[in-house]
Order: C-alpha cells, then structure tokens, then sequence
C-alpha cells in the first residue's frame, strides 16, 4: 500500500495521528494502517486502523487519536 505522500501528511504523537490535506480538493474517508514499533523495529503481529472521516478540506489537518 501506497502512503500517498503527495496528498497527506502523516505525523505520529503520542497517542494520536495528525493527518494534514497536502492538496486542493476535499478528501473522503482515510484509513491509516500502523503497528508497535521500537528502535526502528516493528514487533507483534497486529496491525491497528485509525479513521479520518470524509470531509478533510484542502490544506486543513485533523488529529485521530490511536488507542494502542
């Protein structure tokens, strides 16, 4: 899967996600896929979603926040 660089921004905080629009138009639903990680190193098997509702404007950011 494709991180889509060009048209969001993805930074990590602890305990949330900010999702920022890099482009012109408004998006739809976002899903964000992300594990544990430590040292650079992914570990466990399980894999978390987080969801940004549609509606996200150009250049606007929205924080989800993560419960893992």
């Amino acid at each position: 899967m494709s991180l889509q660089e060009d048209r969001v921004k993805l930074t990590g905080q602890n305990g949330s996600i900010v999702v920022e629009n890099l482009t012109d138009e408004t998006l739809g639903e976002i899903y964000i896929y992300y594990k544990n990680s430590a040292a650079d190193l992914f570990y466990g098997g399980i894999t978390y979603r987080a969801k940004v509702d549609a509606g996200l404007k150009p250049g606007k950011e929205t924080t989800v926040m993560t419960r893992h």
